[in-house]
């Protein structure tokens, strides 16, 4: 089951979602306006680990720091991938999944800006970067600026963005749930 959850400056902490400090590096949760978070079944004391799917945030004056409040909310999420590959995977050469990648939305008055963000290790082949595991951005399409002022039928790239954005985020909870590794790394978490 998918819930969202809309958050807004001075919202009540009961709605703000928080990763264990095991799983996050950082200490005070990003303060995002919109997340979508797949629910846990039952009723667990693990529901700060309910999986953070898509995320979306006000521009403001500065894009970048939008982009670095999607980044820290997601974080977690890039760290759960990394284990999840790491367990899965069955030799050294085995490629990173295609669908470890997390979608969030930037916006603005001017429109949406759609952002992707995905795990990547940096090899010791690489001159000039430092070796081990970290996030990657990417923004995906600024083309959907000032769309949502066009008439219906020239939003359709924007809905059908929006709707396989949906249809992935079902897919990554697919794959995530089906791996055992993430009941286990769960139950550690707060062992």
């Amino acid at each position: 089951m998918l819930y969202i959850i809309f958050l807004t400056k001075g919202c009540s902490s009961l709605f703000a979602f928080q990763w264990p400090t095991l799983l996050s590096q950082i200490r005070q949760p990003p303060l995002i306006d919109y997340v979508c978070r797949a629910k846990r079944q039952s009723r667990s004391p693990l529901r700060d680990l309910d999986l953070l799917l898509f995320a979306v945030q006000y521009k403001g004056d500065d894009e970048r720091a939008a982009v670095h409040l999607l980044a820290k909310a997601f974080q977690p999420m890039i760290t759960l991938f990394i284990l999840y590959y790491l367990d899965v995977r069955t030799s050294r050469d085995d490629l990173m999944p295609w669908w470890m990648v997390l979608f969030g939305i930037i916006y603005d008055d001017e429109g949406i800006y759609i952002q992707s963000f995905y795990p990547a290790f940096n090899s010791p082949t690489l001159e000039g970067t430092e070796l081990g595991w970290k996030a990657n951005s990417w923004n995906v399409s600024r083309s959907f600026t000032l769309h949502i002022r066009h008439p219906p039928y020239n939003r359709n790239g924007l809905f059908a963005s929006l709707y396989r954005i949906q249809g992935h985020c079902k897919y990554v909870l697919e794959q995530l749930r089906q791996w055992d590794g993430y009941e286990r790394a769960s139950a550690k978490v707060y062992s």
